[in-house]
């Protein structure tokens, strides 16, 4: 049934115009979490196998899931975990946390590799980072903003 839903979405935004991709994500959190708060996320970090820069994808991994304990933060996982390691977030239960090894997500094409989107009082985005290899160095100057 959430296959339903969430591919009706889909159809929705994909022939509506322009997409506001933050519509789009609190949409598909709250398809894929319907007790969530989406209204207290401050962040969401982006974990995937898109982008040209697989290490960079795994070091990211590895290294935001410290941040799980992190309620402000929203993490969509979206991918098999055939090229990123995403045993950090298997078998968690969080209105946080959304893996989604269906490639649900991928589908809305808002993250072309990991990325951190910082978001405003009502939601939307207001700043973004796309992880790769020439700014890894400043994937926790970005995080550590919120």
């Amino acid at each position: 049934m959430k296959h339903l839903i969430l591919f009706l979405l889909l159809v929705h935004y994909s022939c509506s115009s322009p997409v506001d991709n933050s519509s789009v994500i609190r949409s598909f959190y709250e398809t894929m979490k319907p007790n969530g708060r989406y209204s207290d996320f401050k962040q969401i970090i982006i974990i995937n196998e898109n982008g040209n820069c697989i290490n960079c994808n795994n070091k990211f991994s590895r290294e935001m899931s410290v941040l799980l304990s992190d309620s402000t933060k929203l993490f969509i996982v979206s991918g098999t975990g055939a090229k990123v390691d995403f045993s950090y977030y298997l078998d968690i239960n969080q209105d946080n946390l959304i893996v989604d090894s269906a490639f649900i997500f991928k589908k809305y094409d808002i993250a072309k590799s990991c990325m951190i989107i910082d978001l405003g009082e009502e939601g939307q985005f207001v700043n973004s980072f796309n992880v790769n290899a020439k700014n890894y160095a400043k994937v926790w100057d970005f995080v550590d903003r919120k």
